[in-house]
């Protein structure tokens, strides 16, 4: 029974985008260590938008608008002030701790898109990275080929779409960002298969995600800045450079 109740909860996620497409036809007509700014950077020198519905629109822009004031007035200086007394070597490692807890993320989403291969690439460094490289602190996983430093990562976002689940409307969530119906099912999964989920202090989780955005960020503390002012239209681009980022992670 179990098992039927989870075979149904993964169905209702890849048909949900498909129903809200279907509710309003309209909504259906405006359309490995690569990083989601990397994507956006290209995006800016491209002509071509890539379609999608966006029935939200103005809503959309609205938070966007939001979400930008809460980076230029937050979390860019946090990032900036925390790069100026953190070296870079123990941001590193800290990045690394952050991407060895997501492990079971990308194991299961492997074996439920049927990457066998790199399942077992991911268990690999896993287990080395945990071990020797002292809970994932240094990656020494990356000096062993074959293992899952050059395999794309992978989300439950990226497993709906890999079973042909559509990406329902365009969606701009406050302070996460560009998503799409789909990606925010997939956030969900996500969520429930993050080992930090289950820590039992509610402060001590955010806390540790809030961390984890600004160790991330101050590699490069003004990259979303210039990318900005190169945008004739900043929410499009990111739009666009979002969609495009996400689609390719599929493909991969």
């Amino acid at each position: 029974m179990r098992h039927g109740h989870v075979r149904f909860f993964f169905v209702l996620l890849c048909l949900l985008p498909g129903l809200l497409l279907q509710a309003n036809p309209a909504w259906s007509q405006g359309a490995g260590e690569e990083s989601l700014l990397d994507e956006l950077s290209a995006d800016y020198e491209q002509t071509e938008k890539t379609a999608v519905p966006d029935p939200l629109e103005s809503w959309n822009r609205l938070v966007f608008s939001l979400n930008d004031k809460l980076y230029l007035y937050f979390l860019q200086p946090a990032a900036e002030g925390y790069a100026r007394v953190m070296p870079e070597e123990i941001r590193k490692g800290v990045r690394n701790v952050f991407t060895n807890l997501k492990f079971p993320i990308r194991l299961v989403n492997n074996l439920l898109q049927g990457k066998w291969t790199r399942a077992a690439q991911e268990t690999g460094s896993f287990l080395i990275d945990s071990s020797v490289g002292m809970l994932g602190l240094a990656q020494i996983s990356k000096t062993m080929p074959g293992l899952s430093s050059s395999v794309p990562g992978e989300d439950t976002g990226q497993t709906l779409g890999y079973w042909g689940c559509p990406e329902g409307v365009y969606l701009v969530w406050p302070v996460l960002g560009p998503s799409t119906v789909r990606d925010s099912f997939g956030r969900v999964g996500d969520y429930f298969l993050n080992p930090l989920s289950y820590l039992d202090s509610l402060w001590l989780r955010r806390g540790l995600k809030a961390g984890e955005r600004i160790n991330s960020q101050s590699f490069n503390p003004d990259e979303y800045e210039e990318m900005k002012q190169g945008a004739m239209d900043p929410y499009t681009a990111f739009q666009d450079g979002y969609l495009q980022y996400r689609r390719k992670q599929i493909q991969q």
